[in-house]
């Protein structure tokens, strides 16, 4: 795995990571493709610990 540019992420208030500290993983949706946010689950490289897990707050 390799890591891309570090750049700052906002996923939702209170939740600003830099991108050289989190994994960011996209779930995949369970039923058909729907126009919605994705949703995400942030994890902490140096933990391990789920830091955030939920809407992306990206559907616009």
């Amino acid at each position: 795995m390799a890591d891309g540019a570090e750049v700052r992420l906002s996923v939702h208030p209170g939740g600003h990571w830099k991108s050289a500290g989190v994994w960011i993983v996209y779930k995949n949706p369970e039923g058909p493709i729907a126009l919605k946010s994705s949703d995400i689950v942030v994890v902490s490289k140096r933990t391990g610990r789920v830091l955030y897990e939920g809407s992306a707050g990206d559907e616009g």
